[in-house]
């Protein structure tokens, strides 16, 4: 482990504490339950990334980066969940992922690809837009504005 490693384990370590602390406080609310899955894939989009930057070969730090592509979409995903999970509080897994169902199958269709260097960029900007949706509908969500 060198030194660009310790901090990245550092924060997986706490992102994980946390992610349990918040689901140990009520662990029969989903909010909670898509609290800790959220937190999960971060941990994995963060450890394939340290794994990319500390890889000593060129076909590791590939992978490495096509997982952490993987986990950054499955975030977004997650993140929609979660968003749901807040609105919604009453309903139950299986009407979140009904209302989920196109983000999930977007994040399955994407995930399931190997992305080339081209097509890494179009789904980078693809996904970024529909993370400034997700963001903008959040917020319409939460707030009621």
């Amino acid at each position: 482990m060198n030194s660009a490693a310790t901090p990245t384990f550092v924060v997986i370590v706490i992102q994980l504490g946390l992610g349990l602390a918040i689901f140990y406080a009520n662990p029969r609310r989903r909010t909670n339950q898509c609290f800790l899955l959220l937190s999960i894939v971060i941990c994995g989009w963060l450890g394939s990334l340290c794994l990319a930057f500390t890889a000593k070969s060129l076909a590791l730090a590939e992978f490495s980066i096509r997982q952490a592509n993987a986990t950054g979409v499955l975030y977004l995903a997650v993140l929609n969940l979660l968003r749901f999970a807040i609105s919604r509080p009453a309903e139950g897994w299986s009407d979140l992922l009904r209302r989920s169902r196109i983000w999930l199958i977007a994040a399955a269709g994407i995930v399931d690809r190997p992305v080339s260097r081209v097509g890494a960029v179009a789904v980078i900007a693809v996904w970024g837009l529909c993370a400034t949706l997700l963001g903008v509908w959040a917020y319409k969500d939460l707030f009621g504005r």
